[in-house]
């Protein structure tokens, strides 16, 4: 689910066994439209992104069931305001292994869309036009791709998970975020706190960050606050139980400084 600044909503899903993706658009509690999309495979609908158009765009990862050597594949639909589909871009079996799965969609600057994700081998950024067409993509040797804003620069920050195995039982996990040039090189990769698991990051206003996510040994949801220079400026936790998984869907609205009001003007 999304939400714009025009207070619209965006709502997407899977028929599992139809085999059919659902997008729907709605204002407060009247729907505007819904499209139901017949696919080839089996499909998993995880990206969602709407435009400054007022349409929306949804990354699906397709698969077939039941086969030795599954076929997954990445496809996105955009579909326009009214909900008529413009295109389907299918980005075709693009790593050669079992497991792919993407994670979010994001509308950047100049017609073009950043989707993420992770594979058996790595975690990866595309981006893509709205011809479409592919203009480049990056992996990373880190678990998933968990979300990406963009700055007024045209770079970009995105956050991603890491796992070390020490052995079969004990590993370290870490969030991290890193920052790239508009054209997929990467400018740095910091950590932020030992044991965090990151789930989103969102962009407020005035060019600064919010990282959401959650920790490992505190069972506890987790925010990371960064400056408009992407400098560390504050962290806190929330000790509820369930990683307080509302918190997270909140603020995955991009009307997020409603969750900073409930705090003080420092956290």
């Amino acid at each position: 689910i999304e939400m714009n600044d025009d207070g619209y909503f965006y709502i997407s899903g899977a028929c599992y066994y139809n085999r059919q993706t659902i997008v729907q658009k709605f204002k407060r509690n009247e729907l505007i439209w819904d499209q139901v999309k017949n696919r080839r495979f089996y499909n998993w609908p995880m990206g969602l992104a709407f435009d400054s158009d007022g349409g929306c765009i949804l990354l699906v990862h397709e698969y077939v069931m039941y086969s030795i050597n599954t076929e997954r594949t990445l496809v996105v639909d955009k579909y326009d305001a009214d909900g008529n589909l413009l295109w389907e871009f299918d980005l075709g079996p693009y790593y050669y292994y079992n497991n792919i799965y993407p994670t979010r969609a994001k509308e950047l600057s100049g017609g073009r869309y950043a989707l993420t994700g992770w594979s058996s081998c790595c975690a990866f950024i595309i981006v893509i036009s709205d011809s479409p067409s592919l203009l480049w993509n990056n992996e990373f040797y880190y678990d998933s791709f968990v979300g990406i804003e963009e700055k007024d620069d045209g770079s970009l920050i995105a956050v991603t998970g890491h796992q070390l195995w020490y052995d079969y039982f004990h590993c370290y996990i870490d969030c991290r975020y890193m920052k790239f040039t508009s054209d997929g090189d990467a400018i740095y990769d910091r950590e932020t706190r030992p044991y965090a698991c990151c789930e989103n990051i969102k962009k407020f206003q005035d060019g600064s960050f919010l990282i959401i996510g959650w920790h490992m040994y505190e069972w506890s949801s987790w925010v990371y606050k960064l400056s408009v220079n992407e400098e560390y400026q504050w962290d806190m936790m929330f000790y509820f139980p369930h990683y307080c998984l509302s918190l997270i869907h909140i603020c995955r609205c991009r009307r997020i400084e409603r969750c900073r009001s409930r705090w003080s003007p420092d956290h």
